[in-house]
């Protein structure tokens, strides 16, 4: 009975810290962005810029060789079915489906949790550690500001950036695994790609949630990092803590957000 009240409040802290850190990053963002000199508003905008590049690029290569493997895979584990029963057009619907709208999302946002949300996670808690956020409060300078709207801001961007360049690189594969394996032209793979996003948006949804898996990996990381005390271990802690979380999370608002989806077009 103690070990799950424990349990429970753990969780509350947990929820209800990240919940404040939030509601703080928002109200320092729009009262910045309301009230803020220029100066101030385009020195956070060019860090964010800056944060948006360093993920992006460092992030960019690793992404696209999982998204063109995960693909391949997909494609040419699913081209003998097709062939079999005739539908070698069908290759479309089922990448177009499942990379747009699910894989290629949930997927950067993993990669973006391990490879960016970490080495914020780190760059925090260092800075917690050696008291330089505690020195930053002391000469009056936000570090709300100055270290956590960039690099969520900057998170948050490179998500979607980084789904779109899986998408067309998870695209380009399986058109050539159509036309290697199925003799399925790029024509027919082009046009019957326009169809089957036509008919739903598949594309529209995977874009929204991966800038809610950048928003939420960014939080979450930047909590681990701001919450260190202790030494280097607690730093590895944090670390492997906000990539954990950070991935459960991906997982559970992609399912959530399909659960809801469908739920609606059924009710409709």
């Amino acid at each position: 009975m103690i070990s799950l009240l424990r349990t429970i409040g753990s969780f509350y802290a947990y929820f209800g810290g990240l919940s404040r850190l939030a509601g703080e990053t928002l109200a320092c963002t729009v009262v910045l962005a309301a009230r803020g000199p220029i100066r101030s508003i385009a020195e956070v905008t060019g860090k964010a810029m800056g944060q948006l590049a360093k993920m992006g690029a460092f992030a960019l290569s690793v992404n696209l060789l999982c998204v063109s493997l995960i693909s391949f895979a997909i494609s040419y584990s699913s081209a003998d079915l097709l062939k079999r029963y005739g539908g070698n057009v069908y290759l479309v619907d089922i990448v177009a489906i499942g990379l747009c709208e699910h894989l290629v999302p949930v997927l950067t946002g993993i990669i973006v949790a391990g490879h960016s949300g970490s080495r914020v996670a780190a760059e925090l808690g260092t800075m917690q550690v050696t008291d330089e956020i505690t020195a930053m409060r002391t000469m009056a300078m936000n570090p709300v500001k100055l270290l956590l709207i960039p690099r969520i801001g900057g998170m948050t961007l490179a998500v979607p950036f980084l789904t779109i360049a899986g998408d067309l690189a998870g695209l380009a594969v399986s058109a050539l695994v159509g036309w290697a394996f199925l003799d399925l032209s790029f024509e027919s793979f082009y046009l019957r790609l326009l169809l089957v996003l036509r008919y739903d948006a598949y594309l529209e949804i995977g874009l929204w949630k991966s800038l809610a898996f950048g928003f939420v990996v960014a939080h979450v990381s930047c909590f681990r990092g701001m919450r260190v005390r202790g030494g280097a271990e607690a730093v590895g802690r944090a670390t492997t803590a906000s990539v954990v979380d950070s991935i459960i999370f991906v997982i559970a608002i992609n399912t959530i957000v399909t659960v809801l989806r469908f739920s609606v077009v059924k009710g409709a």
